[in-house]
């Protein structure tokens, strides 16, 4: 089976070198929204990336003074072949002080915290366009973890296949011609911690 909508992508990558990435995490996140709408629905689409955020952040970290950038030499990172069941015993033992919620790789100085008049950043993919709201994600990136608001908690959500969706694709690539980003002096000094509010 070949999906069309991704070869698009793809294409757009090889013949105009325009970056995949936003087209690939907007397909992923509205595909997660689709199935959390639905409920009870199963999504299999995003086994592997899935397995990449696994092994990045339980299996890396290990080798920080070998692999300093983990998605970029993921195939090279030591992990045994394993069964399901061997997975899932391995998996069973893990506490939440095994996980990291601080990506120990990341060092950009900005971030993009909306777009145009929109509150977030929205994401257009190749099957509908999903708001992403970077301030949810702050302790990832190594500050303080706030609690958003509740204007950037709503977010533009739609698929190409529904009603007047072309109108609100203008709206999107418009409001990328306006791109506001924080650097790291208005984030204060980065501290991995979280707000009173975001733990209540």
């Amino acid at each position: 089976m070949i999906d069309h909508t991704t070869m698009d992508v793809f294409f757009a990558y090889e013949t105009r070198g325009e970056n995949p990435i936003l087209a690939i995490l907007a397909n992923t996140f509205l595909s997660m929204e689709i199935c959390h709408q639905k409920k009870r629905e199963m999504l299999r689409c995003c086994d592997y990336l899935l397995f990449v955020w696994l092994v990045t952040h339980l299996y890396a970290s290990n080798h920080m003074g070998y692999f300093l950038n983990p998605l970029r030499s993921f195939h090279h990172i030591p992990l045994k072949k394993q069964e399901a069941m061997e997975w899932n015993k391995d998996l069973s033992k893990l506490e939440v002080e095994h996980f990291q919620w601080v990506c120990l790789w990341y060092h950009s100085h900005d971030r993009i915290f909306s777009c145009g008049y929109f509150p977030n950043v929205s994401l257009i993919g190749p099957r509908g366009c999903i708001a992403y709201t970077s301030t949810i994600a702050l302790r990832q990136l190594k500050w303080t973890q706030v609690m958003p608001n509740v204007e950037e908690l709503r977010g533009l959500i739609f698929q190409y296949a529904s009603g007047d969706s072309h109108g609100q694709q203008v709206k999107v690539r418009m409001a990328w011609g306006n791109v506001r980003k924080k650097e790291g002096k208005e984030l204060v000094k980065p501290r991995v911690a979280t707000s009173q509010e975001y733990k209540e």
